[in-house]
């Protein structure tokens, strides 16, 4: 009927339907499992900013009475950049661990 609305279309008919997005999203799964084991090894989620080589520098800093921007510009001179706020992260994990306390 004509001024009615929209004419019910039915499903599968407008290119590509359930059982097609299905069989893509089978394709790409099969595709990840068939990928080299090294290149799974990584951690998920994003990378760390921070090195663990230099978290022992940072607390030392930190104990020496360093706040998290001077030891974000530290870190500088060693050619990352964080956020003195990715600093605080740090560190509040590390003492959050119990291993060293603050200075």
């Amino acid at each position: 009927m004509p001024g009615q609305g929209m004419a019910r279309v039915p499903a599968g008919t407008l290119g590509g339907g359930e059982g097609e997005a299905r069989s893509r999203v089978g394709k790409i799964v099969a595709s990840r499992c068939e990928m080299p084991q090294e290149k799974l090894s990584r951690r998920p989620g994003r990378p760390r900013v921070i090195p663990d080589r230099l978290i022992p520098k940072v607390m030392a800093l930190y104990r020496g009475g360093l706040g998290y921007r001077a030891i974000a510009r530290e870190l500088a001179k060693e050619g990352l950049s964080p956020d003195w706020s990715t600093v605080r992260g740090y560190i509040k994990r590390e003492l959050g661990r119990g291993q060293i306390t603050p200075g």
